[in-house]
C-alpha cells in the first residue's frame, strides 16, 4: 500500500516543464493545460510517476477557484496565454 501524496503550495513541482518550482509558482495556465492531458496509468510508466500525476491533479482540483481567477485576471489585463508546453 502506497502513501498518497499531497502538494502543497511550497512543494516542487514534481513533473514537466516546470519540475522542481514551487507549486504556487508554476504558472496558472501550465496547470490548467496540464489538467486537460490523459491521466498517466499504471503500467505504463514508473508507479512513482503516476503518483505524482495523481498529486498535480489533486493540487490542481483543490486551487481550481485560483487558478481560474489568475486567469480572468490576466485575460481582463488584455493577456492572451496561449500555451505551448513544447516551447
Amino acid at each position: 500500500m502506497s502513501l498518497i501524496k499531497i502538494l502543497n503550495d511550497d512543494s516542487p513541482m514534481p513533473l514537466g516543464k516546470f519540475r522542481g518550482t514551487m507549486m504556487a509558482n508554476v504558472p496558472f495556465h501550465y496547470l490548467l493545460w496540464y489538467e486537460t492531458t490523459q491521466p498517466l496509468k499504471k503500467g505504463q510508466l514508473h508507479d512513482s510517476m503516476v503518483e505524482n500525476d495523481k498529486a498535480i491533479r489533486a493540487y490542481i482540483a483543490d486551487n481550481k477557484d485560483v487558478l481560474l481567477a489568475e486567469q480572468k485576471q490576466a485575460r481582463q489585463n488584455g493577456r492572451n496565454y496561449m500555451f505551448d508546453p513544447y516551447k
